[in-house]
């Protein structure tokens, strides 16, 4: 059997187990010593979502037709992201902006770079960034407020938005930017927006001129919106509850002060395609999936094992100026070091904690026409 393993950086986990999508799986086991392959298939058997059966071409099938929205080369138009960056200061554009494929006629991975403002200097600074190439999808912002040496911390400017409001005006920062809704996953408008976060600074207490301490309240001072990209799949299904979107490749954050907008980030929102190569009737079956993990993680030392979590997950086959989808299982696995007691190993559990983790991804369908087999 032909098997590909697709190895992810960190950073696409983090963002994937940040999708609010139903839960898939969470699978958890511990290991007190060196576990044979077939100790550590049942182990990935827990953790595997049930939506993995015998017969993955139907579920196959319906990955390879997702709702992909527009790609960022035909959504950027880069006269108004200027306008939202830059307002009416005119910008500078570095001198390689104009260079768009490299001497060997390749499209340009690198970045054009637009400012206003001097790095080296106190007055404001804006920085505006984006891929010569767009379908690599990267984009970067940054506006620094004139410096203030004389700050403290009942001068500062508290954010005094809500975190809705805030996402709301993340999205549309966004959206100047080229970024379309359709593949930001959706809060549930009855629990707290996960994906707004606060941060807050308070000043230490201090004594004032009768000898009482006092001290400072802590003060929002800004507000980090970050949204994981996540492809909706009609018809999935965990269990009994709907699938929303299918974690991707790609993410994008925005900071926020109490005067807007001062920062944003997309990362590796790249230009997505289906690849009609593939065939659905070629899907793993679930034993298929579980010996060629088993194997892999056994064979990769991985055989102490506090977490392991599962799901179904897109990776990509980047080819240059675009990438193709790949359907794929993702593994998300926290080793342990030497052998734990009873007491180790109940503090594991009960805190969730272990060695530093590591991603594995395993395409769900097979290429049997593959030039070359193996991870």
């Amino acid at each position: 059997m032909n098997t590909t393993m697709i190895r992810p950086t960190l950073a696409a986990a983090i963002v994937a187990a940040a999708l609010p999508a139903v839960a898939q799986t969470a699978g958890r086991t511990i290991g007190s010593g060196p576990l044979p392959v077939d100790a550590i298939s049942r182990f990935v058997d827990d953790a595997l979502p049930p939506l993995l059966t015998q017969d993955n071409s139907a579920l196959a099938k319906q990955l390879l037709s997702p709702a992909l929205a527009p790609a960022l080369p035909q959504t950027f138009v880069l006269q108004k992201a200027v306008n939202a960056s830059f307002g009416r200061l005119p910008p500078s554009f570095a001198a390689d902006c104009q260079r768009s494929v490299t001497g060997a006629k390749e499209p340009d991975q690198g970045e054009c770079t637009l400012t206003n403002g001097s790095v080296d200097g106190a007055g404001q600074l804006v920085v505006f960034k984006f891929s010569k190439n767009l379908g690599v999808g990267n984009i970067r912002y940054f506006k620094r407020a004139p410096v203030n040496a004389n700050i403290t911390p009942d001068t500062l400017k508290p954010v005094t938005i809500s975190d809705d409001a805030a996402y709301k005006q993340a999205l549309a920062f966004l959206a100047s930017l080229g970024l379309s809704g359709g593949e930001f996953p959706t809060p549930s408008p009855t629990l707290r927006n996960p994906f707004v976060s606060s941060l807050a600074v308070g000043g230490a207490a201090t004594p004032s001129a009768a000898g009482v301490p006092v001290s400072f309240a802590p003060v929002v001072v800004q507000k980090l919106v970050h949204i994981p990209r996540g492809i909706p799949v009609s018809g999935l299904v965990s269990g009994n509850q709907a699938l929303p979107a299918i974690p991707a490749p790609g993410r994008a954050a925005v900071v926020l002060d109490s005067t807007g907008v001062v920062g944003a980030m997309i990362e590796d929102w790249r230009d997505l395609r289906v690849d009609t190569t593939l065939d659905p009737r070629n899907a793993k079956t679930r034993s298929a999936l579980l010996a060629e993990i088993a194997e892999d993680l056994g064979h990769n030392g991985s055989t102490r094992i506090a977490q392991i979590s599962a799901h179904i997950a897109y990776s990509m086959d980047w080819r240059g100026s675009f990438g193709y989808l790949v359907p794929a299982v993702r593994l998300y696995v926290t080793p342990v070091s030497g052998d734990l007691n009873i007491d180790q190993t109940n503090l594991l559990l009960d805190k969730n904690i272990g060695s530093a983790g590591f991603v594995r991804e395993y395409q769900l369908i097979d290429r049997p026409d593959a030039n070359v087999p193996g991870r």
